[in-house]
Formats: structure tokens, sequence, C-alpha cells
């Protein structure tokens, strides 16, 4: 059994956010932004007025629009959910426990406890400061590495691969190795 204390910050939840959104399976934004891109050039289309100038220039301000629209939704909104979380959820503000073992991957603080069994943990992703665990599509807990001691982050990748891996319950997985570094 692996059990690791910590507590994040705003900071830390948007870099987790990010790396949540960035191993996330299929497409994310691609059609509301192709949409979105569409919809201004369809808006601006009637200020060009035919000449190459205008056409270019509602071309420019139209892909200035849509780049700031993506800065915003990429860096923006996860600052914006850790501030909500952080101001909404009494359970953000305590201290957090992970604990890894053969049953499954439990979150417990003082107010909640969250019990997930392996067969509803779709992929574990490992990245430069987290272990991500996938309970659905494009949702995960995420544990900081900054909160596993050095000494037992081999023990634990070799336990996921027991539990994920290969020999492991992977009927319902639909990558073909569950523990991945990114």
């Amino acid at each position: 059994m692996h059990e690791y204390s910590f507590s994040w910050t705003p900071a830390e939840y948007v870099r987790a956010c990010h790396a949540i959104t960035r191993h996330v399976r299929g497409t994310v934004l691609t059609v509301p932004i192709l949409f979105a891109g569409a919809l201004i050039l369809f808006f601006a289309a009637p200020f060009a007025n035919g000449s190459e100038n205008a056409s270019l220039t509602v071309f420019s301000i139209a892909l200035v629009v849509l780049l700031l629209a993506l800065y915003l939704l990429y860096w923006g909104a996860p600052w914006l959910r850790a501030r909500q979380v952080l101001r909404e959820d009494p359970c953000a503000n305590e201290a957090i426990r992970h604990t890894v073992s053969a049953d499954g991957f439990r979150v417990r603080t003082r107010s909640v406890a969250v019990d997930v069994k392996w067969d509803h943990i779709s992929q574990v992703v490992e990245t430069s400061d987290f272990f991500l665990f996938y309970f659905s599509k494009r949702a995960a807990y995420f544990t900081p590495k900054r909160a596993i001691p050095e000494a037992d982050i081999r023990p634990l990748r070799t336990l996921l691969r027991q539990l994920l891996g290969e020999g492991g319950p992977t009927r319902r997985r639909s990558c073909r190795s569950c523990l991945t570094r990114a």
C-alpha cells in the first residue's frame, strides 16, 4: 500500500488541469473552436467590401480574436476553475490523502472519502509533476510527485503496472498499456 498526503495550491491545480487535458483521448475542443472560427469569419465577411486589403484586415482581426479565445480557454479557464474550487469546495482547503493499493485508489480528506476500484480506473499517466488517475475519459485525480518520497516512485510504478498492465484488470481498458509516461 502506498499512501501520500498533500495540500494543493492553485498553481498546482492549474498545472494538473493542463496535464489532464493533454492526456485526454479524443478531441476535446476541436469542434467548438473550429465552429467559433467559422462564425467569426461568417460575421466578419460582410465588412470586407470586396477589396483585397479589407479582406486581409477582416481575416487578421478574426484570427487575432480566435487566438485570444484559445489563449483564454487554455490558460484562463484552469485558473478560474482553481479559484472557484478553492472558494466553493471545503475539501479543497483540507489536507488530501491518496492511497494506492491492490484494492483500488482512495482519496480521503476530513470531509470526503472516495474509493475507486481498479476496474473503474481507465488509465494512469505519469508526467514530470503528477500521477494522473483517470476515472473517466476526461477526468482524473492527480497525485503530485512532490508528495511521493523518491524511494517510493519505482515501487509505485511496479504496482501500477501489475494492477493495470497486460496481466491486470484490462477488460474495460481502451489503452494497450494503462501506465504511460509523458
